[in-house]
């Protein structure tokens, strides 16, 4: 049963996704390993993709906030990201990346439970007057995997994302360091 509900909300992802990440949640990712600032770490270029804002070189630390939702646990946290500035040498600097603030013990996602589990992300355009959404399935368990996500994306390896964009349409496998 819990297949068929995936295989739905991928079907209904499928038709407003503008672009798809798809992984695996590391200890960094969920809360396993403690530390400060526990979540996934969304790649620079889908993450401009999906809030522009955060590229405004007019703002000093240009933030914005989103809304995940958490299908799989039929959860929703507000996230904010925030553009950060890394001061180099000679007075330099440069954008370096984002800070995420994804909820903490709030958010399902960061459950230490889901710690090696295959997560879909689905970045969706945002309607006139509301928050950017992005709807998340972390997989319960291998039939999800094996059955409904690996079939469509491939096998999801703990060292590598998947990134698709349905604007260019282009597929990108990235492999973690």
């Amino acid at each position: 049963m819990s297949s068929q509900k995936f295989n739905e909300w991928l079907d209904d992802q499928w038709e407003h996704a503008e672009s798809w990440w798809v992984k695996r949640l590391s200890g960094r990712d969920t809360m396993a390993m403690g530390g400060r600032n526990p979540g996934p770490k969304i790649p620079r270029t889908l993450l401009l993709q999906f809030l522009p804002e955060l590229d405004n070189p007019k703002e000093n630390k240009p933030r914005m906030e989103f809304l995940l939702k958490v299908d799989s646990s039929e959860d929703e946290v507000t996230v904010t990201a925030e553009s950060i500035e890394v001061k180099l040498a000679r007075s330099e600097s440069r954008k370096a990346g984002f800070v995420m603030d994804w909820g903490g013990v709030s958010n399902p996602m960061l459950d230490p439970e889901n710690t090696g589990a295959a997560a879909a992300f689905a970045f969706h355009t945002r309607s006139e007057g509301s928050l950017p959404e992005c709807h998340v399935w972390v997989c319960a368990n291998l039939e999800e995997e094996e059955d409904v996500l690996e079939p469509m994306w491939g096998p999801i390896e703990p060292d590598r994302e998947i990134l698709t964009s349905r604007a260019d349409g282009a597929r990108e496998i990235r492999f973690l360091t």
